[in-house]
């Protein structure tokens, strides 16, 4: 008999020792991932607490095996380790760092990767030696290259994902000028710590909770209260048109999603079922869900939660006066019952029957029509190559297929800049954009229109208020003005990403002929072209290497390889480079220009180096694409 011992732990009380099974995947939340964690966690600072869901684990000779849930506290423990870094006079910073480590030694550990374990090991000294405020997780030797030939050692693969996570974290900050509360994190944010006894079998167990654990989603409750809503001789015909807009939302890349989730409504069927006897799992079951899953290539930029709401204010735009209908407050995928509040109590049992008929197969509708726009003029994942591109899609009557052929459109391009930019990827873009393609007719305003609600939105903090306003109160889309002159604004350390990607956009654009094969692509780390590690130097030659004309945007992959590498080195690596950022071939075409791709010379007895040339170059580049940006927003 397996007896769960269940432990609800605040993150200040956790005081076990984990360690990462082998049968676990290496550690791969990304940007979105953890992103979303982050924006959770900002939303609710000011509720009581937060619970976060289940980690499950065995007792291993008093180190605990995670079973489920090791992609969340891995996360956990990167950010509680990011923030102890950044608050090392704060008074709790021994809390932070106590739920990071324990005598010393990393509290989480992987087995089998040893380099990992090293890293870890690095991390913990190295914030402590580097100065707050300093990346102390570019640890060189244990992220980087072989330095004879440059290629990553795949080994380091998980350390580059965490080395990564950690930039996430920073830029996400960075970009909100807003922090994760330390007291809400270590005080109000819990989990369940659920541990089976030494002993037990982790293969079964790992198979049973991942096999048998399939999470009611919120959607799936709406369906059923839109079902309801309908009268019987209707309700089969609504419910093939909503499986039918669903569909490709049981993607293999959705159901990772919910096996990560599974427990929290069906956790104790699990556990009962473990307890009942843990010798006796079936690991040939198969998962009855796997019988639908379609083995797409592609899959929708955004997740089915997310949709619903866009089609919630499209839907109260269209009908809301007609129904009386208040638009949401919130913008929440996470409660999205609670964003569909009004809408819900038009289509429950305590309306007439004939309006919530109507209410009912009149969302279906629109929510039939936004997943058309979706498949005709929104771009899609490339699930191989992790590319985003426009496809036509058609539909076989009676069969659960999709037919795939690649279509381009030149919005595709700007989708891919808005998509990467979007830090909360709640995308009002999207919502604003189908609601206009619904209701136009003219494909050649397409674009025209796509950019007008990007500078509307321009990377604003208030992007919600001027969504919420548009649907709730018919607002045009206007853009502000932009003051491109204000330079310290687009200094390191204060830029948005978004605007790197923007010139990404406008370089390809005006210069189509040139980079026909070019993508813009996710990359997270805003990095120095001059390296840091000569700040003091250049500062003596008179150049502030903090300014925007010595800024790019790299991937975590191409920092290694390109940082604190002298110019002609770096040259050599950006045209190797096989989508290379074109604000940084900008930058270096300029340098080539000026006969400035030579090694620094800082030395007085040393052939001289032209650093004035060096520093008008810099400063050139950096008008350049200021005035471009500025010129676009004059048209």
């Amino acid at each position: 008999m397996c007896k769960f011992e269940i432990a609800p732990n605040r993150v200040i009380d956790f005081d076990y020792s984990v360690n990462v099974p082998v049968y676990q995947r290496p550690y791969c939340w990304g940007e979105e991932e953890i992103e979303r964690l982050l924006e959770d966690f900002l939303e609710n600072q000011k509720n009581p607490g937060y619970f976060i869901g289940n980690i499950i684990a065995i007792d291993n000779d008093g180190v605990y095996d995670l079973i489920d849930g090791q992609q969340r506290f891995t996360t956990l423990w990167i950010l509680c380790l990011y923030l102890a870094h950044q608050n090392k006079q704060n008074e709790q910073y021994r809390n932070l760092l106590q739920f990071c480590c324990t005598d010393d030694q990393p509290r989480l550990s992987f087995s089998i990767r040893k380099h990992t374990n090293l890293y870890l090991e690095e991390l913990l000294r190295s914030h402590k030696q580097i100065e707050e405020g300093k990346r102390f997780w570019e640890i060189d030797h244990l992220l980087s290259a072989n330095s004879e030939n440059k290629k990553l050692k795949p080994e380091l693969e998980q350390n580059r994902n965490i080395a990564a996570a950690f930039s996430i974290i920073e830029n996400w900050i960075k970009d909100r000028k807003q922090n994760i509360s330390i007291e809400f994190l270590l005080q109000k944010v819990s989990f369940q710590f659920l541990t089976a006894p030494a002993g037990s079998d982790e293969n079964k167990l790992f198979i049973q909770i991942n096999t048998n654990g399939t999470q009611l989603q919120h959607y799936d409750i709406l369906k059923s209260e839109l079902i309801n809503a309908i009268l019987p001789e209707n309700r089969i015909k609504y419910a093939k048109i909503w499986d039918k807009m669903t569909l490709q939302y049981y993607s293999k890349a959705e159901y990772k999603y919910n096996k990560d989730h599974a427990l929290q409504t069906v956790l104790k069927d699990i556990i009962q079922d473990v307890m009942t006897s843990c010798e006796t799992v079936d690991e040939n079951e198969e998962d009855k869900k796997q019988d639908v899953i379609q083995d797409y290539h592609y899959e929708y930029m955004t997740d089915f939660n997310t949709l619903l709401i866009h089609t919630l204010y499209i839907f109260q735009k269209k009908y809301g006066t007609q129904y009386g209908i208040e638009g949401p407050e919130i913008f929440d995928k996470e409660q999205l019952l609670k964003v569909f509040g009004n809408f819900r109590k038009l289509i429950s049992d305590d309306n007439q029957e004939d309006i919530r008929h109507q209410v009912a197969a009149d969302f279906i509708m629109v929510l039939k029509e936004v997943k058309e726009v979706m498949d005709r003029y929104i771009i899609f994942k490339d699930l191989e190559d992790n590319g985003f591109e426009l496809l036509d899609i058609s539909l076989k009557e009676n069969e659960e297929e999709h037919q795939y052929s690649v279509r381009k459109k030149e919005s595709e391009q700007l989708q891919r800049m808005l998509y990467h930019s979007n830090w909360d990827k709640k995308h009002f873009w999207l919502g604003l954009y189908i609601d206009f393609l619904l209701n136009n007719e003219n494909e050649d305003d397409d674009l025209k229109h796509l950019e007008i609600i990007d500078n509307a939105l321009s990377g604003s903090v208030n992007a919600f208020k001027i969504y919420a306003s548009y649907f709730n109160e018919n607002a045009s889309l206007e853009c502000g003005r932009k003051d491109f002159k204000k330079a310290e604004d687009f200094k390191f350390g204060e830029i948005q990403r978004y605007w790197f990607y923007k010139l990404e956009y406008l370089l390809w654009k005006n210069n189509q002929v040139k980079y026909p094969n070019y993508k813009i692509t996710s990359r997270s780390s805003v990095e120095h072209v001059l390296p840091q590690s000569k700040h003091d130097d250049f500062r003596n030659k008179e150049i502030d290497i903090h300014t925007f004309g010595n800024l790019t945007l790299l991937s975590v992959s191409e920092n290694s390889s390109f940082s604190d590498d002298h110019l002609n080195n770096k040259l050599k690596y950006l045209n190797g480079m096989k989508n290379p950022p074109l604000k940084l071939k900008k930058l270096f075409e300029k340098l080539e220009e000026n006969n400035l791709i030579k090694d620094f010379n800082f030395e007085k007895d040393t052939e001289p180096y032209d650093f004035c040339g060096l520093k008008g170059a810099l400063g050139d580049h950096e008008m350049e694409m200021l005035g471009l940006l500025e010129n676009h927003y004059a048209e």
